[in-house]
């Protein structure tokens, strides 16, 4: 593919990309601890600029921020319907960058809990799975190649290299699929990967 737009939210250090003519023309990192629904639209403009031409966007999925991954979607979504260009999710964890072709990603769930997934080839061959940290820590213990983590700092049962996913690395992979086998592996909403189901609570019944 020729021009493809690449968002990723998923983490607080969030990325733009484009990618033209066999590599990255434009790239962008920002930084927001909760939501990127504000800082993202300054990076996103001056991309759009450049996306003369644009066959596709790629968006990071997730596991990750619930509220960042659904901003990205959201995001790609309104870009997609208003270019009337295709638009795939793929998962966040495939956007470390310099990762080798196997790998996997350990990190806190939240609530006591923590996830690890097995990667190949950019895909989940293995997981998420959520567990307690004695579970997730055998898990790590018995995995013979290099872990990662999208965390600030390794779990404390593990030494993982902590590391971002990068919309650039997202963007590289989306291109090489080729415009026939991505259009294939569109969809008119793609959907997030989450490691539980949202914590929502009920508003309270006024007297």
């Amino acid at each position: 593919m020729n021009c493809v737009l690449a968002i990723e939210t998923s983490t607080a250090c969030g990325s733009l990309a484009l990618w033209r003519d066999g590599e990255v023309r434009f790239s962008a990192v920002f930084q927001s601890a909760r939501t990127h629904n504000s800082v993202i639209f300054g990076p996103l403009e001056e991309a759009l600029d450049m996306a003369e031409g644009l066959e596709g966007i790629v968006v990071g999925s997730g596991p990750g921020s619930y509220t960042g991954v659904r901003v990205g979607l959201a995001v790609a979504l309104g870009i997609a319907l208003s270019r009337g260009v295709p638009m795939i999710g793929w998962n966040s964890l495939a956007g470390i960058s310099a990762a080798p072709l196997r790998y996997a990603v350990v990190g806190d769930a939240r609530r006591q809990q923590w996830h690890f997934t097995e990667m190949a080839g950019g895909e989940m061959i293995a997981g998420p799975t959520v567990g307690d940290a004695e579970a997730v820590a055998a898990k790590c213990a018995a995995y013979e190649g290099p872990l990662f983590t999208l965390d600030a700092q390794s779990p404390l049962f593990c030494a993982a290299r902590c590391a971002v996913p990068e919309a650039a690395v997202l963007a590289a992979r989306a291109a090489s699929l080729g415009l026939g086998v991505f259009a294939a592996r569109a969809t008119p909403l793609a959907e997030p990967i989450y490691l539980s189901a949202p914590f929502i609570t009920a508003p309270r019944v006024r007297a």
